[in-house]
Order: structure tokens, then sequence, then C-alpha cells
């Protein structure tokens, strides 16, 4: 099921907003009070973009995992929180409203969080599983450690892009692919690629990126890249063929490139498919993106970031350093 984008510019949109979430949930097999949470929380979040972000976008998207999550992000590039913790309070309001929206959404999902710089916007994640009421104290109701988002290119139905998790073993296992152009035929190359994961976790990042090549030449091809994180010896090990970038961060002011190589798996390519080995640091964050976000992006502007959410994180970097013209996909493990 793919990410949805929806734009809140005025109060006009708030219901159609709240349809296509209970449409969602619903979609995602959630009953009819799970479903009603969604709806209550995504109005809040709609009418908060509108009152105080200068409006902004809702993404609704499945998580991974079985049974899947839902997933609310909404983005603003208002004026950020002064005081977050007083925002909780229901109560508070800086417009003259009731000022019930944050308190709201914290009690309807399973689990939320919210990343505000003065000046710079505010993100806002809420997410939810069917399993009763929220904060029961199992593993929905704790942050992620692995998220993705993702947004069409402006103009196309779908996203030319994909990627895919795993886990096991003492491993996790990213794949992201870009297929070549947009639209429907650069999303059947970039889905056919990372489906490949399903069936070949044991390989190799390079070994899987060689099954990806041989695989997808029915396709118009795409770019590339498996990062393998190695939970004992610490380790990423990543292979990447074409413009899927790939960074370490250890904090907000360093962070390191990872080594993808020039080509596009699919297509006939005289390059040499290699994979290299990187420490992974205590507290490291993986990003791993298309070229749909720019390669020059820093985190020093956005202080504490890497210690929220997986989905927070993409959500920040998909909003500020999205180039805006093409599929844009972002993934972050922590």
């Amino acid at each position: 099921m793919a990410t949805v984008r929806m734009l809140v510019e005025d109060s006009s949109q708030t219901a159609g907003a709240r349809r296509e979430a209970r449409k969602l949930a619903v979609d995602l097999g959630f009953g009819e009070v799970a479903a009603e949470r969604v709806a209550i929380v995504v109005t809040e979040a709609a009418t908060n973009l509108i009152k105080h972000g200068g409006g902004g976008v809702i993404y609704l998207q499945p998580t991974i995992g079985s049974p899947p999550l839902l997933e609310v992000l909404a983005l603003d590039r208002g004026p950020g929180f002064t005081d977050f913790n007083a925002s909780r309070r229901d109560g508070h309001s800086t417009s003259g409203t009731p000022g019930n929206g944050l308190g709201s959404i914290e009690r309807n999902s399973n689990f939320s969080d919210v990343y505000s710089v003065p000046g710079r916007g505010t993100v806002l994640l809420a997410r939810f599983s069917d399993n009763g009421h929220n904060r029961n104290g199992n593993l929905h109701d704790q942050p992620a450690d692995v998220a993705g988002l993702q947004s069409n290119k402006p103009g196309e139905d779908v996203c030319g892009d994909a990627w895919a998790f795993w886990k096991g073993r003492g491993r996790q296992v990213v794949i992201v692919a870009d297929g070549l152009g947009h639209g429907p035929e650069a999303n059947v190359a970039a889905r056919a690629a990372v489906e490949f994961l399903d069936d070949n976790t044991g390989a190799t990042p390079k070994e899987l990126l060689e099954i990806v090549h041989r695989g997808i030449r029915h396709t118009r091809g795409a770019a590339v890249a498996v990062a393998e994180l190695d939970e004992e010896q610490r380790t990423i090990v990543f292979a990447g063929l074409g413009n899927i970038a790939g960074r370490i961060c250890e904090s907000d002011s360093s962070s390191r490139h990872l080594v993808s190589l020039n080509g596009t798996a699919g297509m006939e390519s005289r390059t040499m498919f290699r994979e290299f080995r990187y420490p992974w640091p205590e507290d490291a964050t993986l990003i791993m993106h298309s070229d749909g976000l720019t390669s020059r992006w820093e985190l020093n502007e956005y202080p504490g970031l890497l210690r929220r959410d997986a989905g927070v994180i993409c959500g920040v970097l998909l909003r500020e350093f999205s180039r805006g013209n093409d599929d844009a996909t972002v993934v972050a493990v922590k």
C-alpha cells in the first residue's frame, strides 16, 4: 500500500484528510474504534497545520511489519514551538482556540512524537495499531528504530522509488531502489528490485546487488543500494550501484558518506560489484535516500534530531532537503 500525501493549506481540506485517513485505516483492517482514533488525530493535525504552521503536508502510510501499523506525519515550516511541554497541556493555546490538539493526539495514538525548531517548523508523528486503546505497554507504543518516507514526483500517481527492510539473526538489511525515470515503469523497476530481499535474506550486500542486477533486466533498470548492519560485529556493509546515497550519522555535526559505484542495476554495465565495510558506532543512525533529496544536507541546525523516532528523522529530512521535482525516498535505521 503506497504512501498517501495530502496538502493541507486551508480549513476546507481538513474533512478530506479525515476521510482519507479513516479509509486507509479501514483498508488496513482497523476496527471502527481504531479507525475513529486515526480520524480524530488527522483532524487535529490538519487543524494545527493551518492555525500554527501556515499550512503543510500530511503523509499517511502503513509501516513495516505484520500486522502493519498506520503512521501519520504532519510537516510544516511554521514558527515552531517555543515551549513544547506547555503546548501539550489541554487548554494551552496560542491562537485563541480551546488548545486540545496535541493532548488529543497523544491520547488517541499508540505512539506520538513531535520535533520542533523555533523558526524552522514542526514535524508531528502519530502511530496506530488495531489492538485496543493506546499506551498499553506493547512494542507498538515505543519509538521506531526503522522508518521510511516517500513522496511522488509532482504530477505522478505513483513513486518511482521503493525500499524494504529485514531483521533477523543479529542482522538488519535495508535495500533502496530508484527506478529510471518516473511514473509506473519506474515504480515497476524499483519494486521488482526490493522484492528480491525476501528470498535472499542470507545474501551479502554485494551478492544481493548482483541478484537484483540479473533479476530486473526485464525492466528499465534502477539505482540500487543495499546495507547490512551487523549487531554483533558493529559493522555496516554497503554495496551500491547508482545514485542511492548512504550516510552514517553519529551526531548532529559528524557523519560519514558511504561509497556507491556508478551504474544502473538491470542494464549492461562494466562496473564490478563491490561492497565496503564501515564501523557502526553506538547510537549512530544510518540514513539512505534516493536522489530526490539533495546529497549536501547537514543536521547541525536540527539539534537532537537523531535522538528522535526514526519516522520523525525521515520527516525532517524530506521536508528540508527534498528537491521538489523528483520522486524522493528516505530511510532511517537507528
